[in-house]
């Protein structure tokens, strides 16, 4: 079984690999080339027949989804398509869980071939509630994690509900334990004074205990790493683990897919360890607020979409709460990032951040796992 496992792992990784160049190689791509090209091949490769993947009729109002997957059997679940350019919102997907609710079905899922969107219907409550989690091919595990669940064998069995309950769960946690305001932090701290007397204990320093190995979002943090002053780096792609963000940036900082972070050293030369890259992004916001040079906000780091990077509120102009936002507050400035992004993003967004606020990218250093 656990060959089969990595088989498929495997499979799955060169598959994505291949969609990621094809869409970058081809240009502007419509939702038919989408589907054809992209979204069926990586759903074959998670393990779905032709025959499994039933195209749907749609009239001019759009009653149905595009796809039904696994018709005609108590598995079945909807596909809602879009093109690779297509910025992907919870209200594409309205139709889909509409069907799949009169239909007595649970699962819907939303893509451009790009991102990928799981919904379940069984969550009550609006429309974003019911998001499970949303990767990008570029995230690779990730997006190999996501179509193993979505895959048929996971469909069938309880996999793809043990996915969703992990998935909503780190959500729920990502956020909530780094904000002193919810009811978990709240909950916590309650406990704490009743079972263990540490009655002087606020949300605020539970906050900082419990993500101050993690992501450092409330709290300056002291360096991790010994102080390494920035001109003594020597940066040798062949012989050096450091990379500076002016260095990855060719290609639109596509040598920073499917990478983990481990490592960043601020423009200050001290260096701190991170493990996502979520604490990445993090640790230069904390750079930039701790020097009071934050943009003015809202900020958009150069996105034309109207969706804020950095923002005063958890939210973006117009839109649902469809994203994940976190809160970052040190000295006694807040501001919430928008967390909902691929790794080449991430970097994209922190350069034009440097340079928005008058910081040498080439002075943000990165080192990634071996």
């Amino acid at each position: 079984m656990d060959e089969l496992m990595n088989d498929l792992s495997e499979a799955l990784r060169n598959k994505v690999a291949e969609s990621l160049a094809l869409a970058t190689s081809s240009g502007k791509i419509n939702e038919a080339c989408t589907c054809d090209w992209i979204i069926r091949p990586l759903l074959h490769e998670a393990g779905y027949k032709l025959n499994e993947i039933l195209p749907q009729a749609v009239d001019q109002n759009k009653q149905y989804p595009d796809y039904k997957i696994l018709p005609e059997t108590e598995h079945s679940w909807f596909l809602e398509a879009k093109a690779w350019s297509e910025k992907l919102t919870d209200s594409h997907v309205n139709q889909g869980l509409i069907y799949a609710f009169t239909n007595n079905r649970r699962w819907v899922v939303l893509t451009n071939g790009h991102e990928w969107r799981l919904y379940d219907n069984h969550i009550q409550g609006e429309l974003h509630t019911k998001l499970v989690t949303s990767v990008v091919l570029e995230d690779t595990e990730e997006a190999i994690s996501f179509f193993q669940a979505i895959g048929p064998e996971s469909i069938k069995g309880d996999g793809i509900s043990k996915y969703s309950n992990q998935a909503r769960l780190r959500r729920i946690l990502e956020v909530d334990l780094k904000n002193p305001e919810s009811e978990l932090i709240k909950s916590i701290q309650k406990a704490v004074k009743k079972s263990y007397g540490l009655t002087d204990v606020s949300c605020l320093d539970l906050c900082k205990i419990l993500n101050g190995r993690e992501i450092q979002t409330l709290v300056t943090v002291s360096p991790i790493i010994t102080s390494v002053p920035v001109s003594d780096v020597k940066v040798k792609p062949a012989s050096s683990r450091n990379y500076s963000l002016t260095q990855l940036r060719p290609g639109g900082f596509k040598t920073t897919t499917g990478k983990k972070p481990v490592e960043v050293v601020t423009p200050d030369g001290i260096s701190y360890v991170v493990h996502t890259w979520v604490d990445f992004a993090i640790r230069v916001i904390t750079y930039l607020i701790e020097r009071d040079q934050l943009p003015q906000l809202p900020y958009a780091a150069g996105s034309t979409n109207n969706f804020y990077f950095l923002n005063t509120k958890p939210e973006h102009p117009g839109l649902t709460a469809e994203s994940k936002f976190v809160p970052v507050s040190v000295n006694g400035v807040s501001v919430y990032v928008d967390i909902h992004r691929s790794a080449r993003n991430f970097c994209r967004q922190i350069y034009q951040l440097c340079l928005d606020t008058g910081i040498d990218p080439g002075k943000v250093f990165l080192r990634f796992a071996e």
